[in-house]
């Protein structure tokens, strides 16, 4: 007995979905009269192909088919939703950051940067391998391999031994890009200034004030109390380890760019308006800076273009094989 299901969705979003699919032991097939419209720049649904999921296992130790249906399907319309939105939405929503309280070095722990912007490379290999000094690199959009900070090559990687890509609604968007010396910097401040309304998603590194990985950060009068004191959210998709929604996502971090990962970070959100908002200490002393994502909250025009792609996720349907 295997287990699909089906929905639609548009042609630009089909590459980022196979890569997902790998990583959750899951295939794509199109449906072959639809094949040709892979060509086409055409992005409303009506166009697009259709896209079936379909379990490679069908082992009776594996998961019970109604429960991997149901992970399927969450994990699937969360990369759906999250590359849509990236894919719909004009870049450019953070306009400027401004840090104080950081080691602000000639080289080395320079000033934070983000989404967009270039500069010149002041230590070779980094933020990532390869690069020499004085090279120009340019920060792009946060997703798997997306370098983490300006002063180390640690990089947001899929850890793949864990059946765990980087979350779907991510992927694609805006984000910062500090120091990790900065860690323990206690007048550390970032003054982000955007120019829509956005949620902004902090990256906390597990290992915050009580130094065990496995568990979500620790927070307290000298851990990032400002956390708690804001009412950020923690993120309860099931996006972790433990596939377990009752803690925060988690975001892997491969610290040497060799492809291992290393470190987790737990994910918390909070919305802003239009506007400037800011960000504080990491009190992380030997560990790891946080991380910061922005992603637009879309127009109610986008939010209708991005639907008609998620009407398809309602229609899942589970058929059984013999």
């Amino acid at each position: 007995m295997s287990w699909q299901s089906g929905f639609v969705v548009r042609t630009t979003i089909v590459d980022y979905l196979r890569e997902r699919c790998k990583l959750l032991n899951c295939r794509l097939r199109m449906t072959p009269r639809h094949k040709k419209s892979l060509h086409s720049n055409r992005v409303l649904i009506k166009v697009s192909p259709v896209v079936r999921i379909e379990s490679k296992t069908n082992s009776r130790d594996d998961m019970k088919p109604t429960n991997q249906l149901t992970t399927l399907k969450r994990r699937i319309a969360t990369a759906v939703f999250g590359a849509s939105m990236a894919l719909s939405l004009n870049a450019g929503v953070i306009t400027d950051v401004v840090e104080t309280g950081g080691d602000n070095e000639p080289t080395d722990t320079i000033l934070a940067k983000w989404t967009g912007q270039t500069w010149s490379v002041t230590v070779a290999n980094e933020p990532v391998p390869g690069l020499a000094v004085g090279d120009l690199y340019t920060a792009g959009t946060f997703g798997s391999g997306a370098p983490a900070y300006v002063d180390r090559n640690h990089r947001y990687l899929d850890d793949v031994p864990n059946n765990l890509p980087i979350p779907g609604y991510l992927v694609g968007f805006e984000y910062i890009m500090s120091g990790n010396d900065n860690r323990d910097n206690a007048d550390y401040r970032l003054d982000v200034t955007v120019n829509s309304p956005v949620t902004v998603y902090m990256l906390i590194d597990n290992r915050l004030s009580d130094g065990d990985n496995t568990t979500p950060p620790t927070f307290g009068a000298t851990s990032m109390q400002w956390i708690l004191d804001g009412a950020w959210t923690p993120t309860a998709n099931g996006f972790n380890r433990s596939k377990n929604p009752a803690v925060p996502d988690e975001v892997p971090i491969d610290e040497g760019a060799n492809g291992d990962i290393n470190q987790w970070f737990s994910v918390y959100y909070k919305n802003f308006d239009a506007g400037t908002f800011s960000l504080y200490q990491a009190d992380n002393a030997g560990r790891n800076m946080y991380g910061v994502v922005v992603a637009p909250v879309p127009e109610p025009s986008t939010l209708a273009l991005v639907g008609a792609g998620a009407i398809g996720l309602l229609v899942l349907r589970r058929v059984r094989k013999s």
